[in-house]
Formats: C-alpha cells, structure tokens, sequence
C-alpha cells in the first residue's frame, strides 16, 4: 500500500532588511484573549522574528524551554562543545537551564518562529529528553497557525480574534 502524499508548502522566504519580530506574550491582556489556549498550556511567548545578520556572544542558560523553528536562512546554536545547525524546516528544542547560543551566519539574513514555555511539571519530560533537532515534517503548519495568531493580534479584528482561538488549540496539539 502506497504512504499517503501529505501535501506541504514552502515556508515563505523575503527579503529581510530590519530586525522584525512580531509576538504574543502571556502577559498582554489582548494577546491572552486571542491566543489563551496556548497561555493555557504554559506557553509564555510565541513570535516570528527576522534580523538582517544575527550574532550573539556568550552561551547562557535560560530559565524557560524554547522550540525554534527556522522559516529562513540558518540558524546555528552552539551548547556545550558541540554546534547543531539548523535550515528551513527544522525544528529545535532547548530545555530550560542548558546554556545554549544561537547566531547566524556573518552578513546573511535569518527568519525564525520561537515558542517559549515555562518550566512546568507538564513540559517535564520533554526536559528530561534534552536539547533535539530535525527536520520537522509539520513545519508549514505550525509557521501557518502561529502567523494566522498573530495576524488576529495585530488587526484586532472579532473574526480573526475567534479563529485565533482555534488556531492556538491547534498549535497547542502539534
């Protein structure tokens, strides 16, 4: 028997020439009434960020887990002696107190999603699993869901507000 096609598409690519980032953060009350399932689940910021060149120095431990999506560009993120990098469609997971880097590539630009939990005895076992990244095959959905809940923030429309609110259940569950 045949695998099902699953059908994607591409993760959208621009030209990135100013550091960008739109977010949704638990503690904005508009952002809390389109996106609560994801607030719900111990989400603290969910955002799609873009820098022209992204170079950051010193590897330090943050006090919350953090997936990241990369959408553009390459991501590298160094923890340990060891450094992973990540391309489009990749999807990376760091446990909360790991200290960890990320930069770009010199004078190349980079686009990325990143959804930051609290450090929770729901999220313990993905703690326990540790720093992972691959490939992730449901990456232009969760590109898709997050850009639609920010999109609801931002124009503030009733309609969208309402679709937001299964957008984040959905986004919640993948």
């Amino acid at each position: 028997m045949d695998k099902p096609h699953i059908f994607s598409f591409a993760l959208p690519a621009h030209e990135i020439t100013e550091e960008l980032s739109e977010q949704v953060g638990h503690d904005n009350p508009l952002a809390v009434e389109v996106a609560g399932p994801l607030f719900d689940a111990g989400v603290q910021f969910a955002a799609i960020t873009e820098r022209p060149e992204f170079l950051r120095a010193e590897p330090w431990p943050r006090p919350w887990h953090t997936f990241y999506l990369v959408i553009q560009g390459e991501l590298h993120m160094t923890t340990g002696a060891k450094t992973y990098t990540w391309q489009a469609g990749d999807l990376a997971f760091c446990p909360a107190g790991v200290p960890f880097r990320r930069t770009g590539l010199p004078g190349q630009p980079v686009r990325w999603l990143y959804i930051r939990l609290h450090d929770i005895p729901a999220w313990e076992p993905l703690k326990q699993h540790g720093f992972t990244s691959s490939p992730y095959e449901s990456a232009d959905l969760l590109f898709l869901l997050l850009r639609r809940v920010l999109d609801a923030h931002r124009y503030r429309s009733a309609e969208l507000i309402a679709l937001a609110h299964s957008h984040a259940r959905a986004l919640v569950d993948l």
